[in-house]
């Protein structure tokens, strides 16, 4: 009992009890003939406790209790309710009142800070080196920019927002400038973002934050991120491209010179037979000559005129006579051009022998550039001093070298102010004064059009007919040279380059021949494999099916006993997944031949593939192995620092299933233990699988991965299979990058190793595996909970719901998509999770979950469908599923992955 305790204006005093429990104040609220009291004790524990209150008309009323006092008459939670809907709460100095519908929203924008940057899945950290540079100098939440490369091809920014009421339920919308159209959002779960091989370019990060009464931070967290070019998208790379174009111009030019020196031969031939003929003519001349003089006599009436005639003769012979020279001098300058196979080494003898004859106060050589489709002057003259390289586009009309090269037609003018209009539309010049006269003449060879040669001078009527005459032989030359520099550079670079795929023909070929004779080998090998391996499968497919067709027409007989059916049953089971198992091996296998087999990396919880291969099995033993002492163990070893690492999720558990499927296969007591073996510092982790089975002989080590292999040297006993199941295994684990080996004792078991490459994201806290008895796992009682099951088929619903049936979960069935989202909107709070088919009529399972998530997007909803292939599976693990269910489904294994969403 309590002391007695005396009324002070709704307030009471008390001072100890005779538990020894003592207490300074005694508050209470008095309220419809109740007397409700909250204590505080000297423990400074508020505490609700049973009072005696001597007053008339008021009867005490309880709430909460001391910790440790061992009373029916206390109970916790000090809490009252007015008949106002006032609520009181019990504290150390009195209680604590309010109203609930006086609560409102919480309009305090949260704060948004950028907490973490990852490159390549590494953290990276302040004044760090990462990849020999260092990218963070501050803290990634004080940093304003940062700078990567392309070679950091997969980044991650998260991102946190300082708001820690009700924090889990704050939300985030962030961009990339420049990047993403819009933005995206994100939850307190998902507080991340990771982009991949981002081109070069200036960004811009922004991100909100939102409470969870959807009120946005005002201003956003801004990064700037710049990811700089690779080389080839250089200048650097483009001008040295440019440069070694160039160089293989030339060279074809020098090439091209060899073909061409027959017709220089024979243009010399013809010079030599003109001079011939000039040198004749002279003689005749001096003969003729010789005669006048001995007749001068006879004629002496005709002196005069004789003389006359001599002189004109004389000055002839002087015209004639410096013709030939300029000839001469011509086709010395002929041979030495083309012999030539320098572009610039062209341009600077022809300027030189051309200024020694006529007025250059301008003068360029244009080649035509077919991809730019323009005139290209690498070297033009004035005043002996070089002018920068420049383009005359074709279809420029301003351009003398455009016309001259366009209509192929000689431009000539000694008043080129007044008369450009006959060729140009405006005066535009490179020069830095107006030509007064010019020449422009089209290089040619044959019919192949070269490009262009041009004199210019500052004075009216520079030159005449004969300067033209002179241009125009030498032109020919200018464009035999330039055609013969440019065809050489071809010539000689398809020269390197046939020389070069002649030796490496000849290499492919001896390779080729050596691949082609271990082909040949390796067919004819396979051939006798595959039919050995086709008659092998019409076994192993018809012995299951025998045994399902033979025990189902069985079943209906009168005579059958319960016993005996619940022992065909488990026959029909174990034949169905036999053969299930057969037509996964066939599939795989076709991919791998096919070269379709695909991987997809991602990160990977080991402790959660490890839960679900060992409850997989321990049940898989339980069901095949009855009345056998044989069981599944997960080592212990490493289970204290499992890594987050990288790999395909898929892929790695089809490599311990098929290894654990071959070791319950050759053990018949025991144990099958995997797990862990070995981390290296190299970067390497090494799994295994070990059983007590029948063993290996070391002969057989070799031919054990490969494909249509089975090693039954027992022959006593006949064991089920297809020979494919490692030949997949080492498959798997070298597309995975890593490597097989096997250890084993005749008659002592057998361990498999496998090594892959470690990429470790975070070492990860590790969730204890419960073991499974050899009575399965228990039925659970979802009286109160609901199910909507999306099936279009009704014999695959009603396997379900007979597997359900002892649950007592209500069902709620929908045949398509359309019909499942009305379902559930009138059964929202009925409906606990939903097992969605993903081939359906009018809506397909992929449509219909995104639409349910519109309603509710916190509803467990599971894929069971027939796409039992790893692709398919990863495809729909990454939609808006939370699990997956291949068909045919098994009991236990939908109980449990229903047991994780249903309480």
């Amino acid at each position: 009992g309590l002391v007695k305790y005396e009324a002070r204006d709704k307030k009471f005093s008390g001072y100890s009890m005779d538990n020894g429990f003592s207490f300074s104040t005694v508050y209470g609220i008095l309220e419809d003939n109740y007397l409700n009291l909250w204590l505080s004790t000297n423990s400074g524990l508020v505490n609700l406790v049973k009072a005696v209150v001597i007053s008339e008309g008021i009867k005490p009323r309880v709430y909460g209790t001391k910790d440790g006092i061992q009373s029916k008459e206390f109970n916790y939670n000090a809490f009252f309710k007015s008949s106002s809907n006032q609520l009181f709460f019990g504290g150390i100095n009195g209680f604590n009142s309010f109203y609930p519908d006086k609560i409102k929203d919480n309009i305090c924008p949260p704060d948004i800070v950028i907490s973490d940057l990852l490159i390549n899945n590494q953290v990276i950290k302040v004044d760090s080196q990462f990849n020999g540079r260092i990218i963070l100098t501050q803290p990634i939440s004080k940093t304003k920019g940062i700078i990567l490369k392309k070679r950091d091809k997969l980044f991650t920014i998260k991102f946190d927002a300082l708001h820690f009421s009700n924090p889990e339920r704050n939300t985030y919308k962030y961009m990339l400038v420049g990047f993403d159209a819009d933005y995206n959002i994100a939850n307190a779960y998902n507080n991340y973002v990771t982009y991949t091989d981002l081109p070069a370019g200036d960004y811009i990060f922004k991100v909100y934050a939102a409470n969870y009464d959807r009120i946005y931070s005002n201003e956003p967290k801004e990064l700037k991120i710049k990811v700089k070019p690779q080389l080839w998208q250089t200048w650097a790379f483009r001008i040295i491209l440019i440069i070694v174009l160039i160089s293989a111009s030339l060279l074809f030019a020098q090439v091209r010179s060899a073909n061409l020196r027959k017709q220089k031969r024979l243009l010399e031939i013809a010079v030599e037979e003109r001079t011939q003929e000039l040198q004749q003519s002279n003689k005749e001349l001096t003969d003729h000559q010789t005669e006048i003089v001995k007749q001068n006599k006879e004629i002496q009436v005709q002196k005069e005129e004789i003389i006359k005639q001599r002189d004109e003769i004389r000055m002839k012979n002087e015209a004639l006579s410096q013709s030939y020279e300029k000839i001469k001098i011509l086709s010395d300058f002929g041979k030495q051009l083309t012999a030539t196979r320098n572009l610039e080494s062209i341009n600077d003898m022809i300027f030189k022998y051309v200024s020694s004859l006529i007025d250059t106060s301008v003068f360029g050589i244009g080649i035509y550039d077919k991809e730019s489709n323009s005139i290209k002057f690498a070297k033009l003259m004035e005043k002996n001093k070089p002018i920068p390289e420049f383009l005359s586009f074709l279809d420029d009309s301003t351009s003398c070298a455009a016309w001259c090269f366009k209509n192929q037609s000689i431009l000539m003018s000694n008043d080129f102010e007044n008369e450009y209009m006959n060729f140009i539309t405006e005066l535009m010049i490179r020069s830095s004064n107006i030509p007064k006269s010019l020449i422009y003449l089209p290089l040619t060879v044959m019919d192949k059009q070269i490009g262009i040669m041009t004199v210019q001078s500052y004075r009216t009527n520079a030159y005449s007919e004969k300067d033209l005459a002179t241009l125009q032989t030498l032109a020919s030359y200018v464009a035999i040279a330039l055609d013969n520099a440019s065809a050489y550079d071809i010539v000689r670079s398809q020269f390197n380059e046939l020389e070069r795929h002649r030796n490496e023909l000849e290499m492919l070929v001896q390779e080729r021949t050596k691949d082609l004779e271990k082909a040949k080998e390796k067919a004819e090998e396979s051939d006798k494999l595959k039919s050995a391996f086709l008659a092998n499968m019409s076994h192993e497919i018809r012995t299951p099916l025998n045994a399902i067709v033979g025990f189902v027409n069985l079943l209906d007989e009168d005579q059958i006993q319960e016993d005996e059916k619940r022992e065909f049953y488990q026959i029909i089971q174990s034949n169905g997944f036999t053969l299930l198992n057969l037509i996964n091996d066939i599939i795989d296998f076709s991919k791998i031949e096919a070269g379709q087999m695909d991987i997809s990396l991602s990160e990977i919880r080991l402790d959660k593939l490890f839960s679900e291969i060992y409850h997989i099995y321990a049940e898989e033993v339980r069901r095949l192995k009855q009345g056998q002492n044989l069981q599944i163990i997960l080592s212990p070893g490493y289970l204290h620092k499992l890594p987050l690492m990288v790999s395909d999720y898929v892929r790695l558990k089809q490599i311990f299933c098929n290894l654990i499927n071959n070791s319950i296969k050759f053990t018949r007591e025991g144990s099958i233990e995997f797990g862990i073996k070995d981390i290296s510092d190299t970067g390497k982790i090494s799994f295994f699988v070990k059983d007590t089975g029948i063993g290996i002989e070391k002969k057989n080590f070799k031919i054990i991965f490969d494909r249509f292999r089975k090693i039954e040297d027992d022959k006593m006993t006949l064991y089920r299979g297809t020979g494919l199941g490692l030949s997949i295994t080492k498959y798997l684990v070298e597309r995975l990058g890593g490597e097989i080996r096997l250890d084993s004792e005749l008659g002592k078991g057998t361990e498999f190793v496998f090594s892959l490459p470690l990429t470790v994201v975070e070492e990860i806290p590790v969730q204890k595996v419960t073991k499974i008895t050899s009575t399965g796992l228990p039925i659970p009682n979802w009286s109160k909970k609901g199910v909507l099951v999306v099936e279009d088929e009704s014999s695959n619903f009603l396997v379900i719901d007979s597997m359900l049936k002892k649950t007592n979960i209500e069902i709620f069935w929908a045949k398509n998509g359309e019909e499942a989202i009305e379902i559930y909107k009138k059964n929202l709070k009925k409906i606990n999770m939903v097992l969605m088919d993903i081939k359906l009529p009018k809506m397909d399972g992929f449509e219909t979950a995104e639409e349910i998530r519109k309603i509710n997007d916190i509803i467990p909803i599971v894929a069971q469908t027939a796409y039992a292939l790893p692709r398919e599976e990863h495809l729909i693990r990454q939609e808006s599923f939370d699990d997956y269910l291949s068909k045919p489904i098994v009991r236990d294994k939908l109980i449990r992955v229903m047991s994780q969403f249903i309480n």
